[in-house]
């Protein structure tokens, strides 16, 4: 029962009249407000329900909250239902799989995080033990190798693509953030490596030290971060 239709069955006979209704179900109505504005601001602090919503403002203020910005292709229920999980998702900040999970939440796929620690050092130089590097397989993004020289007429340094691909600068700025976040603090990634073509990591029957190279006759992209 609302306050509005309450105060009918409580009234004393002499205000049980048509104005004394009137005048009580007034004062009920914000009552009624007060209730439905409670609920609301409830409601909007459950980040998976408020993406099924499409609050984006509501979301917003969540993703502040958890230190989880929205990464830009990243749709209202899948923004909210990542929001729901943050505090699992923090408690595997600096794990391996937590720089996965952020990679596969930018649309990545079919991707290595290559660590001195754990698979050894591509240069040799293992002392250097914080390093590691991102391999993004053929197929697991949507970039393509582009002729862009330095130079060329038309293109200015702070433009809105990226040297040698055809991604954005704000699809990198995102992979940046992104890998920054969730990294281990001491940890220093050298660079996020787009594969166009060959073999892409995790490709049924291949393995490492096989016949082929992972990426063979692939343009490799390096964003330095």
């Amino acid at each position: 029962m609302s306050y509005k239709a309450y105060p009918q069955a409580i009234l004393p006979p002499p205000l049980q009249g048509p104005n004394g209704v009137r005048w009580a179900r007034g004062l009920a109505a914000h009552l009624d407000r007060l209730v439905s504005d409670s609920r609301d601001a409830v409601k909007r602090r459950m980040p998976e329900l408020v993406g099924r919503e499409g609050d984006a403002l509501a979301l917003g203020y969540l993703g502040g909250e958890r230190d989880l910005p929205r990464y830009p292709s990243e749709s209202d229920a899948a923004y909210g239902q990542r929001l729901q999980g943050a505090w699992v998702r923090w408690q595997r900040a600096g794990a391996r799989d937590a720089r996965e999970t952020a990679l596969a939440a930018l649309g990545y796929t079919h991707v290595k995080i290559w660590t001195v620690l754990d698979d050894g050092a591509p240069d040799g130089n293992a002392t250097w033990w914080s390093r590691f590097w991102i391999f993004i397989g053929a197929g697991g993004h949507p970039y393509s190798p582009t002729a862009i020289t330095y130079g060329e007429p038309g293109r200015v340094f702070g433009g809105p693509n990226v040297f040698g691909m055809d991604a954005s600068a704000e699809e990198m700025d995102s992979l940046r953030s992104a890998i920054r976040r969730w990294k281990p603090a001491l940890s220093y990634c050298v660079a996020a490596h787009f594969f166009t073509g060959g073999i892409y990591f995790g490709q049924a029957g291949k393995t490492f030290g096989g016949p082929d190279i992972f990426g063979g006759q692939a343009i490799i992209v390096g964003i330095e971060f």
